[in-house]
C-alpha cells in the first residue's frame, strides 16, 4: 500500500433477489448504494455525510435482516480505484444504537503458501477502523412484518422460533373448527406463520427468525431483553379471535441441553447444533377460559451464543439479591443490640437465622 491514499467510502444494501414491483421504486432496487466525497492525501480521513441518503423500501423487520456493506476505496486518476478496506455489518444492532464502530479488513494473496490453480490463497489482514453514525430521514418503518418473512442470513445472530404444531385448540367458527395461525413477538418485532384452514390440530413446521439487535453481546444486555410472546389466533375477516397464548423467557434457551435441529429453513440454512429449548405440549392460556390447548415449539439462537452466556431466572435472581440484603441488615442490627437483650432473643432467633446463613453466629457483647 502507498504511503498515503485518497480514500472514499461506499455504503450499500444488497438489492432483493426477487424485487417484483419494487424494481421501479426508489429504495426497492435502486438507491441502495451511496458514497462519500474523496479525501485527498490522508490515511486518517474525516468524512461528512454521504452524498445522498441510503434508500430502503421495506418493513422494519426486513431492514434489520440486512447487512450494511462498507467498502473503502483509494481514488486513482490513471487506473481503476483500489479497494483498501471492507466490512459487512448487521443492520439490526446499528438501527438500535445508531453508532458504527467496526474493524476493516482486506483480503490479500498469501505468498507464504503454495499456489492453487495458479493463484495464491487469500488471507485476511487488518485495514483500519471506521467510526460513524446512522441517522434516519423521514418516517422510520414499523416493526410489524407484512408479506415476506425474515430470512436467515450469514453473519447475523438470530433468535429462531420453530412452530411445529398445536393440539386441542378450541373451535372458533360455526363449523366446529378454526383457521389457526401463530403470532410471535420479541424485542419489538412481530412475525406470523401461515394459516391452517379448518383444523384444531394444526401443523405449521415453520421457523421464524428474529435478528438479535445488539452491537456487542454481553450477559447484561441479553438479560434486558423481554420474554418471547407466542399467541395463536383464528383467522376471521371480522377480527381475529385469540385461541391461547404463552410466554418463554430467554433463560429457558441459554440453560437448555444441546441438540441438533435438522429441519432448518432458508437459503443458507441446513441444520443447527447448539442449545435448543424444546417446549413439548406447552400449555396455552386464555383469560377467562379453562382450556387444554397446547403448542409444540423449539427455540434457539443461531449461531449459538457463547457458552458462558447463561441467564438466570428473574425470580431466582430477585430472591438471591433480597436474601443477601436481608442477611447483611440482620447482622448489622444484631450487633447494635445490648448483650442482655441478645440473650433473651438468642434462642428464638438462632434457628431462623441459621437457615439463611449457616455461618452466622450471635455472640453477646462484652461490657467493658
Amino acid at each position: 500500500m502507498a504511503a498515503t491514499s485518497d480514500p472514499y467510502i461506499v455504503f450499500s444494501i444488497d438489492p432483493p433477489a426477487h424485487p417484483g414491483c419494487k424494481i421501479l421504486r426508489h429504495g426497492g432496487y435502486f438507491g441502495r448504494t451511496v458514497r462519500t466525497d474523496m479525501q485527498a492525501n490522508t490515511l486518517n480521513p474525516t468524512f461528512d455525510e454521504a452524498r445522498n441518503p441510503l434508500a430502503y423500501l421495506g418493513t422494519r423487520s426486513e431492514l434489520e435482516n440486512e447487512l450494511l456493506r462498507i467498502r473503502v476505496h483509494d481514488w486513482d486518476f490513471f487506473s481503476s480505484d483500489d479497494l483498501i478496506g471492507q466490512a459487512d455489518v448487521p443492520l439490526s444492532g446499528l438501527l438500535e444504537y445508531g453508532q458504527v464502530e467496526v474493524e476493516l479488513t482486506l483480503d490479500q494473496p498469501d505468498t507464504s503458501k503454495p499456489k492453487v490453480r495458479g493463484k495464491y490463497p487469500k488471507k485476511t489482514v487488518p485495514a483500519g477502523r471506521l467510526y460513524g453514525q446512522i441517522l434516519f430521514e423521514g418516517k422510520t418503518p414499523e416493526y410489524h412484518q407484512i408479506g415476506i418473512l425474515v430470512e436467515r442470513k450469514p453473519g447475523i445472530t438470530f433468535l429462531a422460533v420453530r412452530i411445529n404444531s398445536a393440539s386441542k385448540l378450541i373451535p372458533a367458527d360455526p363449523n366446529g373448527a378454526s383457521d389457526p395461525f401463530v403470532v410471535v413477538e420479541w424485542d419489538g418485532m412481530q412475525q406470523e406463520t401461515k394459516v391452517i384452514l379448518r383444523s384444531l390440530e394444526p401443523e405449521w413446521r415453520q421457523t421464524l427468525y428474529f435478528p438479535l439487535k445488539l452491537v456487542t453481546l454481553t450477559l447484561q444486555s441479553l438479560m434486558d431483553k423481554p420474554a418471547i410472546s407466542v399467541r395463536v389466533f383464528d383467522q376471521d375477516a371480522a377480527g381475529h379471535d385469540l385461541l391461547g397464548s404463552c410466554e418463554i423467557p430467554l433463560h429457558k434457551i441459554t440453560s437448555a441441553e444441546h441438540a441438533k435441529v435438522e429441519n432448518e429453513t432458508g437459503k443458507h440454512a441446513g441444520f443447527h447444533k447448539g442449545r435448543v429449548f424444546k417446549a413439548k405440549a406447552m400449555p396455552l392460556v386464555l383469560p377467562g377460559n379453562k382450556i387444554s390447548s397446547t403448542i409444540d415449539l423449539e427455540l434457539y439462537f443461531c449461531p449459538d451464543l457463547p457458552q458462558d452466556i447463561v441467564l438466570e431466572e428473574s425470580a431466582e435472581r430477585t430472591v438471591k439479591e433480597l436474601g443477601e440484603v436481608w442477611a447483611n441488615r440482620v447482622k448489622s442490627f444484631w450487633r447494635a443490640i445490648p448483650s442482655a437483650i441478645q440473650f433473651q432473643l438468642r434462642d428464638h432467633l438462632k434457628l431462623e437465622l441459621s437457615r439463611d446463613d449457616p455461618g452466622f453466629e450471635m455472640r453477646p457483647q462484652v461490657r467493658e
